[in-house]
């Protein structure tokens, strides 16, 4: 009997099992991964004959890490009953057997390929964007400097904003708060989708700079990816380009993206190290758990989610009949189907962390 198997699991698309094959690696729970497909499959579920079109994933692994690679890959799959089967491996020649025991130990590594950079965010970040009046009502400054203040007083030293909150002045506001503190903090800012060709990119960044009267960012985000919101599309090798400058200079500590889909966060991966996603991600918003959730815990990219709370739509602060007045995203045909989550989680040992294992992102505006 052989002491190497064939490990093989099916997937649903491509991107979930890429992101098994690299995780299965860098874990070194097989030695190699054969990503392959589309393949045309019909099966029996529930009752019923299903046609899909599926990837599969064949990873060749030692017998004693079959738990541990299976374990790793229910993690990642969607599927209730997820196909994974394994046979009996035999290397034809003693060379290919050496190199199976050497990269299938189990012991995990990082990827020799990247350079993982020294960042650590706090448990909860501040986000600044009520600070632009265009979109919020009710804003006083010396309202959000004792908030800022507040935050660092519990424990809060990170903080996110972005030249498009108010133009700057959200950026502005923000320096203003930190004051002589700003060794203290960790400050995330975007530049915005309009300004992503190459000089455009390194221009925002000095405008950035100079707004929050710092000599560096420890975070610089592509808010939107180009062609968003009537923004001109831009080649992303050309925004990256400009990034990986800036980070060479010094300017910027970490590279990351808010917003991108993962088809545009696999392309933008290939140019370079991204240190994060930023997407929107609460109860009502989970889309990124299919796939782009999986590919991110794969491949080492931070999760810092944005609007944890639906944008207060989920702390209780709407009663059942509110009416907002107008077209709104708070307007969800489900919202009164949801308890405020103070009453779902506060019995829970577990708490807010239970919610996910992403960064949250409040939106304060006061110091209570």
């Amino acid at each position: 009997m052989s002491a190497f198997i064939l490990l093989r699991v099916s997937t649903p698309n491509r991107e979930l099992a890429q992101a098994i094959a690299i995780r299965l690696v860098t874990e070194r729970l097989a030695a190699s991964v054969h990503v392959t497909g589309p393949i045309d499959t019909r099966y029996w579920w529930q009752g019923e004959i299903h046609h899909d079109m599926e990837w599969s994933c064949e990873a060749r692994t030692h017998q004693s890490l079959k738990e541990q690679a299976v374990e790793a890959i229910v993690a990642l799959h969607p599927f209730e009953v997820p196909e994974i089967f394994f046979h009996e491996l035999r290397p034809a020649t003693s060379e290919y057997e050496a190199w199976l025991k050497q990269y299938a130990t189990g012991e995990k590594t990082t990827m020799m390929t990247k350079e993982t950079p020294t960042l650590s965010l706090s448990p909860v970040i501040m986000g600044t964007w009520q600070v632009d009046r265009s979109y919020w009502t009710g804003v006083d400054d010396n309202g959000i400097l004792r908030a800022v203040h507040a935050a660092f007083d519990v424990g809060v030293t990170t903080f996110d904003t972005a030249e498009e909150y108010g133009d700057g002045y959200s950026e502005q506001l923000l320096g203003k708060a930190l004051g002589d503190r700003r060794q203290e903090a960790q400050i995330l800012t975007k530049v915005s989708s309009d300004h992503l060709r190459h000089e455009q990119v390194v221009e925002a960044c000095h405008r950035s700079l100079a707004n929050l009267n710092t000599d560096y960012l420890d975070l610089y985000q592509i808010h939107w990816p180009g062609g968003s919101w009537g923004s001109k599309p831009t080649p992303i090798d050309e925004t990256m380009e400009a990034l990986l400058r800036l980070k060479e200079e010094g300017k910027i500590r970490a590279i990351g993206v808010s917003n991108f889909s993962l088809s545009q966060l696999q392309e933008v991966a290939t140019y370079g190290e991204i240190f994060s996603l930023q997407p929107p991600y609460s109860l009502f918003w989970r889309h990124i758990d299919r796939d782009i959730r999986p590919y991110c815990e794969a491949n080492g990219i931070r999760i810092l989610a944005y609007s944890p709370l639906a944008q207060g739509l989920l702390t209780g602060k709407f009663k059942e009949n509110h009416s907002f007045g107008m077209p709104s995203c708070f307007n969800h045909p489900r919202r009164r189907e949801f308890k405020p989550l103070w009453q779902i989680f506060a019995p829970s040992p577990k708490g807010w962390g239970s919610l996910s294992d992403s960064w949250p992102f409040p939106g304060l505006s006061t110091s209570h």
